[in-house]
Parts: C-alpha cells; structure tokens; sequence
C-alpha cells in the first residue's frame, strides 16, 4: 500500500496533534485541584506564567544543611509554611518555629536560634497579595516572612530543623541567603546582569532610578545584595526540594519579573 504525499501530510499533522493533545492533559493532570480553584479560569496557561521559587522543606529530625562562601557575619532567611486545604481562615494565623544551628568550619556548634512566626494566608491580610500555592498538592502556601541574624564569629554552615507548628500546617519551608563576595569589577558585573525590575528594586531605596546610578553607587548596591545558597547533599536524603508557584490573582499577563538565579550550590 502506498501513500501519496498528501496523505503522508496529513498523517504526520494527526500525529502532531495527538501528541500536544496528550502533553496538554499531561500538564492539567499535575495541576492539584487546589491549585485549579485558586487560579479560576486561568487554569495551566496561568501556572505556566507563574513566578517560581526554589525552597526547602524542613525536617523536624534531620537538620537541613547551608554551607555559605565564607564566614558569615549575617544570615538572611525567608520562611513560610504550607496549610492543609481545609484549614478554616478565620483565625489569627498559625504559629511555627524553625531551630537553626550555626556550625563552624569542623563542625562545632557556636550558637542556637529558635525562631517563630505568625502565618497569614494573603486573603487574611488588609494589604492582600500574590497567590502562592504547590503545583500538585491541594495545601496552600502562606506569604513569606522574613528574618535577619547575625552569625556568631566562625560561621562556615548552619543546619536548620523544624520544630512545633499549629494544626494546619503541612510543612515549614524556609530559603537562605548571604550577602554577595564581590570585587569592584564583579559588583559592577552583578548590578548590570540584573533585568530592569531587578535594578529598581535594589535601588528602592535610592531617590534616583537605576539609569541615572554612577558605578561606585552601583557598586554599593550590588554589595548589600543577597544571593540565595542551596543545601549541601542529595536532593530527597539530606533536603527536600519544593517549587513554589506565585501569581497575581489581579493580574491576567505572564508576571514580569521570574527568578532567574538559582541558588548557589555549596
């Protein structure tokens, strides 16, 4: 049996067309309920524009371990937790707390924190805000807090464990940072990598736009930025790796500004 060319055409067009059918209800089938809800009718096309961030899952047994650059003076952390889907918000929020251990180079401890913080969910608070969720699971994802410490003289690495949480909670996630090494070239390099949303929010602070920046201001800038570091070991044995997805519920267009730097492997 032969076919003409015409016929081969339309073969090779059904076969393209089964396989973006099936890739389409691929990726509505790993979208949870939950997530589906939250986004209305903007469904998969939504999430696929969607601001990601990396975080990780704390244990409440098995320390999650950050080994910075070089010794620390401060330690910058953004936390948050997951709540159950059917967890009533009409309370005060849920109270959790994380232990994170500051470790020397030989593994010393020279100092403990315990740390805790009041969850919202964004339709609890006055000034609302994006939408955070799990792409395959129905929990929702509180607004992030965030907290500033100074390390103990000797710092190399700090372990973090989970500790007591409200019910509801499903989970403490928390991302580290530390304060970017950068020479004078490589601070000029950092500041003019960043995209235009990028620049203005390090220069919030400044009265003049980025554009209008001289380099030694530049520079300063680019120095009192955070980079984020990632754990040491395997992924699901010594971490546990979470995406979380953050949208505008105000918002229709792809969001503007998509973390682009991954965290810094130890």
């Amino acid at each position: 049996m032969t076919f003409s060319l015409t016929q081969i055409g339309r073969i090779v067009i059904g076969i393209l067309l089964l396989l973006a059918a099936g890739l389409f209800v691929a990726s509505n089938d790993r979208l949870s309920a939950g997530a589906s809800s939250l986004l209305g009718g903007g469904g998969v096309n939504r999430v696929d524009d969607a601001r990601r961030t990396m975080v990780y899952r704390l244990d409440p047994t098995r320390g999650t371990v950050f080994t910075f650059t070089g010794e620390r003076q401060q330690v910058r952390l953004l936390s948050s937790v997951g709540i159950a889907a059917d967890a009533p918000t009409d309370n005060q929020g849920w109270i959790y707390g994380f232990r994170i251990s500051f470790l020397s180079g030989t593994g010393n401890i020279l100092g403990e924190y315990d740390i805790y913080s009041q969850a919202m969910l964004p339709e609890m608070m006055e000034e609302g805000g994006p939408l955070r969720f799990l792409r395959t699971s129905d929990e929702r994802i509180s607004t992030p807090d965030e907290t500033f410490i100074e390390a103990p003289a000797g710092t190399a690495r700090i372990s973090i464990v989970a500790l007591d949480a409200d019910e509801g909670v499903t989970g403490i996630d928390v991302r580290v940072y530390e304060r970017q090494p950068l020479t004078d070239a490589g601070a000029m390099v950092a500041f003019l990598r960043r995209s235009p949303g990028e620049q203005r929010q390090l220069t919030s602070g400044s009265a003049f736009p980025p554009d209008t920046l001289g380099e030694n201001e530049m520079r300063t800038v680019a120095r009192k930025s955070w980079r984020p570091i990632g754990p040491g070991g395997i992924a699901g044995e010594a971490y546990d790796l979470v995406v979380i997805y953050e949208v505008d519920p105000e918002d229709d267009e792809p969001q503007e500004e998509v973390e682009a730097e991954a965290p810094v492997a130890p």
